[in-house]
């Protein structure tokens, strides 16, 4: 029998460096953006220095230019193209020239950041340095800016090119066990996946009559924006309301919270579909951590995001549920004693601080004092920047909200098992297979198996990166390339209004025959081999001892 959940495909060995490189790059913080230079010599490097097993390799950057343009070495270095095999040399040529998406606009806000670059510093200046024993941070931030400025984008052999000082010293040493631990958790993250597709092959087959997916709803919708301000900490919360076109009172209400740097616009699509279903769905706009406030501190008008905007963001939905009961036009139409919130990246976060789960700096110090571990989960600079939050700990759950649906959440640094455990509201938690940003094991498989939830849903979409399931952005955002995209956006946008709409009906509404939409049934038919979905109530046993 041809198993209906096929797992997922996994890069190629061509492919490998370029991803690693990527990785490495998104795991230093700049998935959040960067900026800020010093006083460095401008002369750029003239020498790679590789150090590996005790011994060094001078390579002149000039006989690297070469290779990259021709794929062999030269001037005294041929010896290289005998010992390295040449699919290691392909590899080492298509990563020094491939185009890495990050251009100065993604750059400079985040290296405006003290908070994350501070534990961006931690991450790569063991690896790359201008002199033996001093920390390459600081070079390396000017060579990304001045790399990313080239006409051919940012590439490998651009920021060799653009690093400041005559050396540029690379330990390879750090960089193959990087590389090497990288490699494993794929392996791992793909075993796991396949365990969840077996698991998912074992349960019984509804009759595809049971489930049909929904098409936009019977109710016409209605669009308000309104600009309401919190007096009480002289914060603007911009806010956008979607609702049916439909006689009652006590209406539900979902709560969906975008992601750092994204806004409103960026989910007004699923906002679209569910009030069309019946749900009153508001959009609060986080101006701390929006499109727009990434754009200001781009061109120098406004800082980036600190680590008081963790706090902020909940406080912005208790804030705009307090004001919905003081609008005459809501007042008595819209239920706000149970609310669903949805949240994409922080603002999945943000959903599960409302949900219960409570952070203590202190503790994500503890779990930040790993430089090698931090490398490996990408989202870890903006985690770890939590544990400069003043107070010991922070509780923010809010009795009103009893579902939440977090869509690639990060979890795994601020977030203690303990404090997971405290989630019990019905939680559907979904990820994307090919998230750079907060990836699969680490943020989404490990933080569903602790959580206290008896009602917890896992969805995986295969092939998904951090950024399919985002609609058009209302704001100045920057445009992600179609890698970061992921393979169909479409597809992804498709499955996650099924999936929210099965959710909602079962929990916020009580509707016991939506629950059909949240079974290995409905996956099958959501699925499409190029975004297969899995579904999962209950982590196979091997996984879950392994959590």
């Amino acid at each position: 029998m041809k198993p209906r959940h096929q797992p997922p495909r996994y890069l190629r060995p061509r492919a490998r460096i370029h991803f690693c490189l990527t990785r490495l790059l998104w795991s230093s913080g700049f998935a959040f953006g960067l900026w800020g230079a010093i006083a460095l010599p401008s002369r750029p490097a003239e020498t790679l220095r590789v150090s590996w097993a005790d011994t060094n390799l001078d390579l002149p950057v000039s006989v690297l230019e070469n290779f990259q343009r021709t794929g062999r070495f030269d001037r005294g270095f041929g010896f290289l193209n005998v010992l390295v095999p040449e699919a290691t040399l392909k590899e080492a040529r298509t990563a020094l020239s491939a185009r890495l998406p990050l251009s100065p606009e993604v750059l400079r806000p985040v290296l405006t950041n003290t908070d994350t670059l501070e534990i961006f510093l931690q991450q790569i200046g063991s690896l790359i340095r201008p002199q033996p024993g001093e920390s390459g941070a600081a070079a390396l931030r000017q060579a990304l800016l001045t790399a990313s400025e080239q006409p051919q984008g940012l590439t490998l052999i651009g920021l060799i090119k653009a690093f400041p000082g005559p050396l540029m010293q690379l330990d390879l040493d750090t960089g193959l066990k990087l590389f090497q631990r990288i490699r494993a958790l794929e392996a791992e993250t793909g075993a796991m996946l396949r365990a969840i597709a077996a698991q998912m092959q074992e349960q019984p087959s509804l009759p595809s009559r049971n489930f049909r997916p929904a098409q936009r709803g019977p109710y016409t919708v209605r669009q308000q924006n309104w600009d309401w301000v919190d007096s009480d900490r002289t914060r603007r919360v911009p806010t956008t309301i979607y609702w049916p076109d439909r006689q009652g009172l006590s209406l539900p209400v979902v709560i969906i919270s975008h992601g750092l740097g994204e806004d409103r616009g960026n989910f007004a699509y699923l906002a679209q579909f569910l009030a069309s279903h019946g749900f009153v769905v508001v959009l609060p706009e986080h101006v701390g951590s929006s499109s727009r406030q990434f754009a200001s501190a781009a061109a120098g008008f406004a800082n980036p995001p600190g680590p008081q905007e963790a706090i902020d963001r909940p406080q912005d939905i208790r804030f705009v549920l307090d004001r919905l009961m003081l609008e005459p036009q809501w007042r008595f139409r819209v239920n706000t004693r149970r609310v669903a919130v949805l949240g994409h990246s922080y603002g999945g976060f943000t959903a599960l601080m409302l949900a219960g789960a409570v952070i203590e700096p202190e503790k994500i110090r503890a779990a930040c004092s790993s430089v090698e571990r931090l490398m490996l989960v990408p989202s870890a600079s903006l985690q770890c920047s939590l544990g400069r939050l003043p107070r010991d700990r922070y509780d923010l759950r809010d009795p009103r909200v009893v579902a939440v649906l977090p869509i690639s959440p990060f979890a795994s640094k601020v977030f203690e098992p303990a404090a997971l455990n405290q989630v019990q509201t019905p939680t559907l938690l979904w990820s994307g297979s090919a998230d750079l940003i907060v990836p699969t094991l680490a943020e989404a498989i490990q933080p569903f198996q602790r959580l206290g939830s008896p009602n917890k849903h896992l969805v995986v979409a295969v092939n998904a990166t951090h950024f399919s399931v985002l609609g058009e952005s209302q704001g100045p955002a920057t445009r992600l390339p179609p890698a970061l995209l992921g393979p169909s956006p479409e597809l992804g946008r498709r499955a996650l209004q099924q999936v929210s709409l099965s959710f909602l009906q079962t929990y916020l509404l009580g509707q016991s025959q939506a629950r059909v939409g949240l079974t290995a049934a409905a996956a099958e038919q959501l699925s499409n081999p190029v975004m297969p979905l899995l579904f999962s109530e209950q982590l196979p046993p091997a996984i879950a001892r392994q959590n």
